[in-house]
């Protein structure tokens, strides 16, 4: 009888005990010990790995692969999440910056309309349009340089009559000027910039006296806050940075401030791709195959002004916002090795436990095959083992050789 007919007479002993004699319990133990002897090779490689071996193996295996996927899919989910936090964040900075930069516009506005409502200097200006008084002129240029020294960036007023001749100017000259002739009774227009050193916007306005148009006012203001704005790094990290670019009358992009990480001087001969779209009016995020001057991958915020016509562009290098993302990587790696390292122990613990009841009755054919045939199974579980055990237990009693019939010579005496 081989291994696989003895296993078979162990499951099944109802159907084939008028098989075997009971003389013949010892040779099922002795067939069941000799199974590698008699098995081919490929089951006598695989022999080693017994039950308990296979049960952890399977326990850690499923255990370690659904931490794997597990561990696989929240870190896609948690680094997507961790990228539209940070496009939401940095197209929010740029929001902010956009709402500081109009802020900043309307205040040098603000210095416009205030030198041009000086009560004294309107009434001279008709004065002497009226009596060409060199008195009311020096009187003019005197209130003018007062006006010019009560405030910070204003470095040039010049003051227009009726016909839009200039007939003051007080402060840096920067050469000739004309005033443009649609100018809005109330209206403070912003009509361009330069460049010298700093960058220098020129507003316009027309002054009034009594419902009356009585000449116009140019002003020139170095924009000093606007590089003190650029130069404020908060919430943009170690390698963020605010650009401002405005296009001139000739149609060059002129970038209105110092950089972070360079210089590339005032004019930018070829702008990227993002800096012109924010000049042209485009506003978006992009955080993929965008690179700055020095030609690092960065995400871009862009936002357009509309008066003055100025672009926003707010940028990070991509490095710095993708480390979140590798650090949170690096973390779930440390905590998978661990849980791993406990999934393994834990596991074969498991293992070895749910494979005692087998290896217990592993030891009662063991131990019958050596004399003990009064010996039985623990048949005590609910389940298929504890079913196992107790057919392997009215195996035995039924074949036991304290129960053999007796022989012809026994019923002869």
């Amino acid at each position: 009888m081989d291994a696989r007919n003895a296993l078979i007479l162990l499951s099944e002993p109802r159907r084939r005990c008028g098989i075997l004699q009971a003389g013949q319990i010892a040779g099922f133990a002795r067939n069941f010990q000799n199974l590698k002897a008699k098995a081919p090779s490929s089951v006598i490689l695989a022999l080693p790995m017994d039950i308990r071996t296979k049960l952890a193996l399977a326990l850690v295996g499923v255990a370690l692969i659904s931490m794997l996927a597990l561990g696989t899919f929240s870190y896609r989910v948690s680094a997507d999440l961790l990228q539209e936090i940070s496009e939401r964040q940095l197209d929010a900075l740029a929001e902010a910056k956009e709402q500081d930069l109009l802020s900043l516009v309307e205040g040098w506005r603000n210095d416009v309309r205030l030198i041009r409502s000086r009560t004294q200097m309107r009434i001279k200006l008709r004065e002497f349009q009226v009596s060409s008084n060199p008195q009311a002129l020096a009187d003019i240029e005197r209130i003018l340089k007062d006006a010019l020294e009560s405030t910070d960036d204003v470095v040039r007023i010049v003051l227009f009559d009726r016909a839009g001749k200039a007939i003051a100017d007080v402060g840096d000259s920067f050469g000739p000027t004309d005033l443009s002739t649609d100018l809005n009774d109330q209206e403070a227009r912003y009509s361009g910039l330069f460049v010298i050193e700093l960058p220098h916007l020129v507003f316009q306005t027309r002054v009034r006296l009594d419902d009356e148009t009585i000449g116009g006012m140019e002003i020139v203001v170095a924009a000093s806050e606007l590089q003190a704005l650029a130069r404020n790094y908060r919430g943009l990290g170690e390698t963020g940075e605010t650009i401002v670019v405005a296009e001139s009358s000739t149609g060059q992009l002129i970038l209105l401030h110092g950089l972070r990480h360079g210089d590339l001087g005032p004019i930018l001969t070829t702008p990227p791709q993002y800096i012109a779209d924010a000049v042209g009016g485009i506003e978006h995020v992009i955080t993929e195959n965008v690179y700055d001057y020095r030609d690092k991958e960065v995400w871009v915020a862009t936002r357009s002004l509309d008066d003055p016509q100025w672009g926003l562009i707010i940028k990070i290098d991509a490095d710095e916002e993708e480390a979140r993302a590798l650090d949170l990587r690096e973390q779930m790696i440390d905590v998978g090795l661990a849980l791993g390292a406990f999934a393994i122990v834990g596991g074969t613990l498991l293992g070895f436990f749910l494979a005692r009841p087998i290896r217990e009755l592993v030891s009662v054919i063991e131990r019958v095959q050596n004399g003990e045939t009064d010996l039985r199974a623990n048949a005590k579980a609910e389940d298929e083992i504890g079913l196992l055990a107790e057919t392997l237990n009215e195996y035995l009693d039924k074949y036991s050789p304290a129960r053999e019939e007796p022989t012809r010579d026994d019923r002869s005496t």
